[in-house]
């Protein structure tokens, strides 16, 4: 402590520089915490929002350092800023936004905006600084730095990965949160929370997380607090604390964002679900729009592998094929052997090519080939379910009905392979059956499987996977029928008509 602690204690015997009782009531009534410094650094006065704000009494307060109430990695610095301004003492009022940190009694800090003054009383200079807590102000600008963070990542098209990357870093800081994570339901009507992104020490168990949209994290429209998530996630490892808030999607595919355990310890608070509303609005709409900008890329992209198909099916391929005939009769009429052989070796190049050409149409991994017979493409699908989802699949295919249909080996080869997912990751089943028949004119193609089934009016019209198989039962000319009793399973029928093939 200086000598002006001292004089303070020997002229004023413990009481405040401050004398006159009417001041000393309009300064307690000031809004803002209000110290008289010496400078030596000693505090001479403080007003009661200066106790509140500090943690310690007046009589602690008068005497002490006021180096003290700034932390210890930044002391030196203020000491120099300290002596820099009785130097050149000037009124600077508040809202310099300098990164002042104020340190409690308690060793909490928290971010200040301070004015300083100074005044001469008695024959010495003193300094008069205003403090005011501005952590709520900051968190408002961190809050809008946030959102403004994540509407530049949409700006830059960033993908749904770094979207909810980015979201839960921001919201995890914002909070102050030990983990965050962003779930959203599935979009495939399977109607569980899935972790699209966590951040913090148990990131990877976050990411584990499969919950039933059912339960208590269903997005509700409002903040919900949970006094321990490991009850709630049936995870051990956990545990903690927790606010979950919602996600409102315009799209029908709603989310939460789950904090779990505040750093400071102790539990969520009401300010904080209010802090975070916004900014989870915010992220459900730019969700929204990569989805959309997703949904419109790829519509574009279907759109441009039509148009390229239809040139190397109609030019390429057609000009290909051309060739072939004309070496295939020279190689008839040649009365080389050695040419004929040369000949026919090039026309068998050409086939090749003409088999890679259709498979690039189609968008066919090389074991699923378009020219292939749809039967043994039919039954790799089979083998496939079995070996990673452990559901036996038997297959019951008509081979003359397979043989009408290769030309559109491609499409139903892919319908059944986006069927089968949808037994592999929501049937719960242990048999599966793909039959292939003729019935009229119509080739009919079904999947049946023994799961558990689900109500039809709640799902036939919601879910992507569903609406997909429609589309391409459509776009064969055909259409696709579901039948399902809950607790016995699922039929997928879909009708083509053989005309044509």
């Amino acid at each position: 402590m200086g000598e002006g602690g001292q004089y303070y204690r020997d002229q004023v015997k413990g009481r405040s520089v401050i004398r006159d009782e009417a001041v000393a009531q309009l300064l307690d009534a000031v809004p803002d915490g209000v110290l008289v410094v010496d400078l030596e650094g000693t505090i001479a006065y403080a007003n009661r929002q200066a106790e509140e704000i500090s943690g310690y009494s007046r009589e602690e307060l008068e005497g002490m350092s006021v180096d003290l109430l700034v932390p210890g990695r930044l002391r030196g610095q203020h000491v120099a800023h300290r002596e820099h301004y009785n130097r050149q003492p000037a009124v600077r009022p508040m809202g310099s936004h300098l990164d002042i940190r104020f340190r409690k009694r308690d060793g909490a800090e928290f971010p200040a905006d301070i004015s300083l003054g100074f005044a001469e009383i008695g024959g010495r200079r003193l300094v008069v600084a205003s403090v005011r807590d501005i952590t709520g102000r900051r968190r408002q600008e961190e809050r809008v730095q946030a959102m403004l963070d994540v509407a530049q990542a949409v700006l830059r098209q960033s993908s749904d990965e770094d979207l909810c990357d980015l979201v839960v870093e921001r919201v995890r800081a914002l909070t102050g949160a030990a983990d965050a994570v962003l779930l959203t339901v599935e979009a495939d009507g399977g109607g569980r929370l899935t972790a699209r992104a966590a951040a913090g020490p148990r990131r990877g168990a976050l990411m584990a997380l499969r919950l039933e949209a059912e339960g208590e994290l269903a997005p509700a429209g409002a903040a919900l607090q949970i006094a321990e998530a490991s009850e709630v996630l049936d995870d051990p490892a956990l545990s903690g604390p927790a606010l979950v808030v919602p996600l409102a999607s315009a799209s029908g595919h709603p989310g939460v964002i789950m904090l779990i355990g505040p750093q400071s310890g102790g539990s969520f608070s009401a300010d904080e679900a209010t802090l975070l509303e916004p900014l989870a609005a915010q992220a459900a709409v730019a969700l929204d729009f990569a989805r959309v900008r997703d949904d419109l890329q790829q519509v574009l992209l279907v759109e441009d592998r039509e148009r390229i198909g239809r040139e190397l099916h109609d030019g390429a391929i057609q000009a290909l094929f051309a060739v072939g005939m004309n070496l295939q009769a020279m190689a008839q009429v040649s009365t080389s052997t050695a040419m004929q052989e040369r000949l026919n070796n090039v026309v068998g190049q050409i086939d090749e090519v003409i088999r890679d050409l259709r498979n690039y149409i189609f968008g066919l991994r090389p074991e699923l080939a378009a020219d292939r017979h749809l039967s043994r493409a039919l039954q790799e699908l089979a083998e496939r379910l079995e070996e990673e989802a452990g559901v036996a699949c038997a297959l019951d295919i008509d081979p003359v009905t397979a043989s009408r249909l290769s030309v559109r080996s491609p499409d139903l080869t892919q319908l059944v392979r986006e069927t089968l997912s949808n037994v592999a990751r929501h049937a719960h089943a242990t048999t599966c059956r793909i039959t292939l028949r003729q019935e009229g004119l119509d080739a009919v193609l079904e999947v049946d499987d023994d799961g558990r089934g689900f109500v039809i009016d709640e799902r036939t019209n919601s879910g992507w996977g569903l609406r997909n198989l429609k589309e391409r039962a459509h776009a064969l000319g055909g259409g696709v029928d579901v039948a399902s009793i809950p607790g016995e399973g699922t039929t997928i029928t879909c009708r083509i008509p053989l005309a044509g093939t």
